[in-house]
């Protein structure tokens, strides 16, 4: 599975149909069985508190 680690503030730049579950501090995206637009990079909203995990089940591996 592939997990985003997101601050509250940030989320309404993710993708729709992402299932958000809440955390602590931050939203669980659970990104499974989605896969990241092209015309979006996980990179911008990425502040030093945020740990993303990328894992696609394609052959795109990054």
């Amino acid at each position: 599975r592939s997990f985003y680690f997101i601050p509250k503030e940030r989320i309404h730049l993710l993708p729709k149909g992402w299932q958000v579950r809440e955390g602590e501090r931050t939203l669980r995206i659970s990104a499974s069985d989605l896969t990241v637009p092209k015309n979006f990079e996980i990179e911008n909203i990425q502040p030093t508190r945020i740990q993303v995990r990328i894992e696609k089940k394609s052959g795109d591996k990054r």
